[in-house]
């Protein structure tokens, strides 16, 4: 016991390890007990190593297998360390997910939100945010069409303009030669696009 306060969690587990064997060949009421006991501080033992590794996890999938490792654990404090190890899950999420937000990639966004809810399935925090997702996806494809129209209308408009409107006349001259012919002469500019 003083060893899992002490945080010496190797030690810890090569003691129950050997204390463990030594019983397991052992029977009767006096030993029974002694299992109890080695049971439960391995329980212990098994949620300090749990703690202290969730510390260096980064990832939803390394944060997911400790979630799943502590499924086999009955301890007091399993409830406990299962919410802090959805929380970083939920917090890791979010953060990548806004990156894809910010990259306008939100079908990468929704399936990172999926795969976190396999761990934190009513994690109130990701089910808003992942319903901000659609909200900003469904803003930026309505804007994203609104943008395709107005630059159709805007490509109709020229290209009538340069069917209608393509020449400007600059300047006329317009005589009648000693012939009697018409001539016109001038200058026109062409402002089609």
């Amino acid at each position: 016991e003083s060893l899992l306060k002490g945080q010496k969690l190797d030690e810890a587990e090569t003691e129950i390890t050997s204390l463990k064997e030594l019983l397991q060949v052992e029977e009767g009421p006096v030993f029974s007990g002694f299992k109890e006991k080695i049971s439960e501080k391995e329980s212990h033992l098994s949620i300090a190593k749990i703690r202290k590794e969730m510390e260096h996890l980064n990832t939803v999938e390394q944060l997911g297998a400790k979630l799943q490792s502590l499924s086999s654990v009955n301890h007091e404090d399993k409830e406990e360390v299962a919410k802090l190890i959805k929380d970083k899950i939920v917090n890791i999420t979010i953060d990548e997910a806004q990156l894809q937000m910010n990259n306008k990639q939100f079908s990468n966004a929704i399936e990172l939100v999926k795969e976190a809810l396999h761990y934190a399935s009513e994690h109130e925090k990701l089910l808003s945010f992942q319903e901000r997702i659609v909200q900003e996806q469904s803003a930026f494809e309505e804007a994203e069409r609104n943008r395709v129209e107005q630059a159709m209308v805007a490509a109709a408009q020229e290209d009538l303009k340069n069917k209608t409107a393509a020449v400007s006349v600059d300047s006329v001259d317009v005589y009648v030669d000693e012939y009697g012919d018409l001539h016109v002469s001038g200058t026109v500019k062409n402002i089609a696009t």
